[in-house]
């Protein structure tokens, strides 16, 4: 169920059609929505097919292992949206996409008393060709768009075994990736076409140091700084052709900025503890941790009324918040009260919150004018609306039925 603030005033039939509000007080859940299945124009559809492959192969050469993985996969969907699921809506939005993904990796490990290793190469490739064929107010957007993700990588992570109690685990990572997008978009009359490439190359860090309190205990301190590559929003180059065409000023700056998204950086500091009690039938692992990210690659509302019409165009385009933060909590317990049944209790408490979003667009929780286009976020707002503890208890059961068998759940 959606309420009243969440879609304009044209989009509100009654509370007859699942999800779009209405000025029924009677919550959705409790409508008879069966009866009304085919109410409107029709409803959404989404289908995919996927195949993948995969090979591993290893060899102890001796003086160390060596990895090689390979990976292949498929995956075709289409995808019929109908954005205004009621009488005389007409935003439907027919996206037929294809993709490839290929990923190659090489690896060296071994142990020793001192050190133990892992370092190897990695590499993937991932095209996608996609049709678009949009209808925005009763206007048609159409045209194809191909897109290319290609990176390398190499790593390396070294565990230096410092002391009978203490451990040293030092790593790192240099990625370089291209992703390139083009497109070929037509309107009424207009046509724009996209041809564009980014480049992103980083090196991402870890130190972890452990300590073996005891056979049943450690505690550990882990330091990280970590990346994301950025990318293109593909359907907002679709918005090219029209900025001649709509009488928009707002336009022109929000597809200049949602064009492409920068990477995201973080760094981490987490503090941990994890042993085993009663014999081996009681687990606690617990930790609290602090993360700051820079650039953090977020959507845009959704309903950016100063885009009209082609706000849906925009709806959950990435953006950069070039601050956000996040610190939490989380444990674990798992106790093994029979010879075959567990019970885990697992929750979770985390903080993020928002410190610098200066191009946050509008949305309509807002309450701002329908023409102003900003409404940043910061100085430590919630970053979303999610529930800030996650729980969960769950009991398990493992036993063998016969030598080959077994039954869990």
């Amino acid at each position: 169920y959606q309420d009243l603030l969440q879609h304009p005033p044209s989009t509100n039939f009654e509370g007859l059609v699942p999800g779009t509000g209405g000025t029924n007080a009677v919550p959705a859940i409790y409508n008879e929505f069966d009866r009304r299945r085919n109410y409107g124009n029709f409803a959404s559809s989404v289908k995919g097919e996927i195949r993948d492959t995969s090979l591993h192969w290893r060899w102890d050469t001796g003086l160390f292992n060596l990895d090689v993985l390979g990976f292949y996969q498929e995956f075709d969907t289409f995808d019929k949206t109908n954005r205004q699921p009621y009488p005389g809506g007409r935003e439907i939005f027919n996206i037929d996409g294809e993709y490839k993904i290929t990923t190659f990796e090489v690896r060296f490990s071994d142990t020793g008393e001192i050190v133990d290793y892992v370092a190897g190469l990695y590499y993937f490739d991932r095209p996608a060709d996609i049709t678009l064929d949009l209808e925005v107010q009763g206007v048609l957007i159409q045209g194809p768009g191909n897109s290319t993700n290609e990176g390398s990588a190499a790593y390396a992570n070294l565990n230096f075994h410092l002391a009978p109690k203490w451990d040293l685990s030092v790593g790192g990572r240099y990625d370089q990736n291209t992703q390139s997008f083009s497109a070929d978009f037509t309107f009424l009359d207009w046509r724009a076409k996209l041809n564009d490439s980014i480049d992103f190359d980083h090196l991402s860090w870890s130190v972890k140091l452990r300590n073996y309190i005891t056979d049943n205990m450690t505690a550990y301190l882990s330091l990280d700084h970590a990346y994301k590559q950025g990318g293109f929003n593909p359907l907002v180059s679709a918005a090219l052709p029209l900025l001649e065409a709509v009488p928009n000023n707002s336009l022109p700056i929000a597809t200049a900025q949602s064009l492409t998204y920068d990477e995201e950086t973080s760094e981490a500091i987490e503090i941990g503890f994890k042993s085993t009690l009663l014999d081996n039938h009681l687990r606690i692992n617990t930790a609290i941790f602090y993360q700051r990210y820079n650039d953090h690659q977020i959507p845009q509302p959704a309903d950016v009324q100063a885009l009209a019409p082609l706000d849906p165009l925009f709806s959950q385009a990435l953006d950069n918040a070039a601050e956000v933060v996040t610190k939490g909590v989380e444990f674990d317990v798992t106790y093994l009260f029979a010879s075959f049944w567990d019970v885990a209790l697992r929750a979770a408490y985390s903080d993020p919150t928002v410190e610098d979003w200066a191009g946050r667009f509008c949305g309509l929780t807002d309450g701002q004018p329908d023409e102003q286009l900003y409404c940043p976020k910061g100085d430590g707002e919630p970053l979303n609306d999610l529930p800030r503890w996650n729980t969960n208890l769950q009991l398990g059961l493992d036993r063998p039925l016969v030598s080959t068998w077994n039954i869990y759940g």
